[in-house]
């Protein structure tokens, strides 16, 4: 009931040496009060646009804690779907050995917390697409890619 009126948030346990604020999202998929039919990210029914920059590599936190759902997310650019590389899952690190670049697109089920590794390359609008397996829902965040100010020899350190 409590998860249901968006009681729930993140909390990660990290080792500080390797926690980078400036380049980790977090994205919470909630619920949208009990008996309702739609969801919410970061506790917004139109969530707030993440802001990402060309070049840098980035850690997207996903957590899926609408308690009764499945879901399907993909992060598109345009129709197409990009690439994201698998870092952790419940909150192991993945082996190495599966830590693989793959289609930015997967099936949560409820209580998954899932990490990427993402990097864009150009400028420009990407949307986060989450929609409850049914087709009984769907939600979008907004993703915008602005351009780096670092010259490209500086990016590639």
């Amino acid at each position: 009931f409590q998860i249901g009126l968006g009681l729930y948030g993140g909390l990660l346990v990290v080792d500080s040496s390797g926690y980078d604020p400036a380049h980790e999202r977090l994205i919470i998929l909630g619920g949208n009060g009990p008996g309702v039919r739609s969801a919410r990210i970061n506790g917004r029914a139109v969530p707030d646009t993440i802001r990402l920059t060309a070049g840098e590599i980035y850690r997207l936190r996903l957590i899926h804690i609408v308690p009764d759902w499945n879901v399907k997310i993909a992060l598109s650019q345009g129709d197409s779907i990009v690439q994201w590389r698998a870092l952790a899952k419940d909150g192991a690190e993945l082996p190495r050995h599966l830590q693989t670049m793959r289609a930015a697109s997967l099936l949560a089920g409820p209580g998954e917390t899932m990490d990427f590794e993402y990097r864009p390359m150009v400028p420009g609008l990407l949307r986060l697409d989450v929609a409850q397996r049914s087709g009984v829902w769907k939600i979008q965040l907004p993703v915008r890619v602005m351009a780096s100010s670092a010259p490209a020899s500086a990016r590639a350190h």
